[in-house]
């Protein structure tokens, strides 16, 4: 529906002012005048040459107050907040006004806003390096104490990491080698059990089982996907729990969350960690924020809901691949965590503006650029629209990913501390 005549002169005229920069006082005078015109449109009707006469009566006030300037850069923002009535259409109708009065896209650029920034990167690489560096301090700070109290160096007790490598598969094999790299630089001791993919349930549960008694051995790893004749949650079930760094043992999923005491999964653990850092750093406040997880597996989504839910005291959603209308939930929320391993499947226009967006996904694509030949995806399409439209956003790669071996290297220290209290005085982990 077309504007009725009295509110397009409105909306040209206040653009026009915005331009000529006038005086603060002046125009606040004026705006409000026009919005007691516009208000009177609805009240009651009006004649054309009452139109006409009010028309000219702000034209005239325009032309009186042309020359005078002033500085602009909060003045729109405080009118808006002084003439802001929420409870009548009429003034849901004003307020939609007020919004077409400088568009975004319009070649008028709006005065009260300053260029759209780019999205804020959440650099998950980076974040991950500060904790790993926090975590060799701390390692470092225990070896001091141990040493001043006359403790040899090859008896001193540091955190030990079992990784259990079943086949020769070359993503978990690469995994694997990830993981030993990163106990080395922060000082964990990595013991690496490499077994072929022909070992038996018996053989697999005996050599997890001497782990378990091994004192020397805070944490336990075992690389997943496991060769299909072994059951995997059979296999996952004997890992102690005080010792299942990696938050897979199914019968601790229900009170980790809650009652913090067994080890939360890793890669959820870290989604959390960069949701925190990140309000920290742009000042936000995520409590009562509304939340979706993307996917509902019990190692990412479902433990990823629950974090949200416990830890932010979010309002959480979750949905999956039986659930309808996905584009207009996510649009709904201000926090976005997709977990479903579909590459691009979700597309920047359906983000909320302002929106934080972390992308779990890891997804391979053929790429005959790459000198490997293939690509690492996402789950959310990252390009312009994206930076436009998110407050905050994670890369693939170097977003999650990183974050998910800091946190295995935070949990194997966690278990090392639940044994050696007395070695932590005056560390802050």
């Amino acid at each position: 529906m077309l504007k009725p005549l009295i509110v397009q002169q409105h909306l040209h005229l206040t653009k026009h002012l915005a331009k000529q920069h006038l005086k603060y006082s002046s125009f606040h005078s004026l705006y409000s005048q026009s919005i007691i015109i516009t208000k009177n449109y609805h009240q009651k009707t009006l004649n054309n040459s009452k139109h006409e006469k009010e028309i000219k009566e702000i034209k005239k006030r325009k032309r009186i107050f042309h020359s005078e300037a002033f500085d602009t850069p909060n003045v729109i923002n405080d009118i808006h907040h002084q003439h802001s009535i929420k409870s009548s259409s009429l003034d849901h109708y004003h307020h939609g006004l007020i919004e077409n009065v400088f568009p975004t896209t319009s070649t008028d650029t709006a005065i009260a806003t300053t260029k759209k920034e780019e999205a804020h990167l959440i650099d998950g690489k980076a974040i991950a390096h500060e904790i790993k560096q926090e975590i060799k301090q701390t390692i470092d700070h225990i070896k001091d104490i141990q040493l001043k109290n006359g403790i040899k160096q090859q008896d001193l007790k540091i955190p030990g990491l079992a990784v259990i490598l079943v086949g020769d598969r070359k993503d978990s094999a690469t995994y694997v080698h990830m993981k030993s790299n990163a106990c080395k630089e922060i000082g964990i001791e990595n013991f690496q059990i490499n077994l072929p993919e022909t070992i038996t349930e018996e053989e697999l549960i005996k050599i997890i089982e001497n782990c378990n008694e091994n004192n020397k051995m805070d944490g336990i790893l075992i690389q997943l996907p496991l060769p299909k004749h072994l059951n995997e949650e059979l296999i996952l079930q004997k890992v102690k729990m005080e010792k299942d760094v990696d938050g897979f043992h199914p019968y601790s999923f229900g009170r980790k969350i809650n009652e913090g005491k067994e080890f939360i999964p890793c890669t959820p653990l870290g989604c959390l960690e960069l949701l925190k850092r990140t309000s920290k750093n742009l000042n936000l406040n995520l409590e009562g924020k509304d939340a979706i997880v993307i996917g509902r597996s019990n190692i990412v989504g479902i433990p990823m809901a629950m974090l949200l839910l416990h830890q932010l005291n979010c309002s959480v959603e979750i949905v999956h691949k039986k659930s309808i209308d996905i584009p207009k939930k996510i649009n709904q929320c201000d926090i976005i965590v997709s977990c479903c391993g579909q590459a691009g499947f979700i597309q920047p226009e359906w983000i909320k503006k302002g929106a934080i967006v972390i992308d779990v996904g890891a997804n391979v694509i053929p790429n005959d650029k790459e000198e490997r030949g293939y690509s690492i995806v996402g789950d959310v399409v990252c390009n312009k629209v994206l930076k436009e439209r998110a407050l905050a956003y994670t890369p693939v790669p170097g977003g999650v990913g990183p974050m998910t071996i800091a946190m295995l290297m935070r949990n194997t220290l966690q278990s090392f501390k639940a044994k050696h209290e007395e070695l932590f005085v005056n560390c802050n982990n």
